[in-house]
């Protein structure tokens, strides 16, 4: 029912204020009910995205210029590897811009050098190109594998 009023509306907004307690049971189940209907919410949001391509474009735009530090690379290397921006360019000092492995420059390349990690400790060991990386993943950091692709290698030389 529409107000009068702008005191009358503010009035009524004050008693509809909800404790904070209460909040945090409408957020689990808000939660609860999004982890229930998931596919569903996917499903509608990809057909308002693919409907309203240029206002979500420019609303994302707009989200990553007010939140920077919330998302692209920096907080990817934060969360994934726990490095800030300024220990990953230290890592690449050293390493004078090249990858450890087959010492292509960073200016050869199409992308930045990758970080390199032990998946078994998350230990971080340096910084490689996307082929070289990916060579290491594809033999599970197993350093027999690398062994017998030296000695095939080498056989066949």
């Amino acid at each position: 029912m529409p107000y009068k009023s702008k005191e009358k509306r503010r009035e009524n907004d004050k008693k509809k204020r909800t404790r904070p307690e209460c909040k945090k049971m409408m957020k689990k189940a808000q939660h609860k009910w999004y982890l229930k209907n998931k596919d569903a919410v996917r499903k509608q949001t990809k057909q308002w995205v693919s409907k309203n391509k240029s206002k979500y474009n420019k609303y994302r735009r707009e989200w990553e210029r007010e939140n920077r530090e919330r998302s692209g690379w920096k907080r990817e290397i934060k969360i994934s590897f726990n490095i800030t921006v300024e220990q990953y360019y230290e890592m690449f000092s050293n390493q004078d811009g090249c990858c450890a492995i087959c010492g292509k420059g960073q200016k050869e390349l199409n992308r930045r050098l990758a970080i390199d990690h032990c998946h078994k400790t998350g230990k971080i060991r340096g910084l490689l190109c996307f082929d070289c990386n990916t060579s290491l993943g594809k033999w599970n950091d197993d350093i027999d594998m690398v062994k017998k692709a030296l000695e095939y290698l080498k056989y066949h030389e």
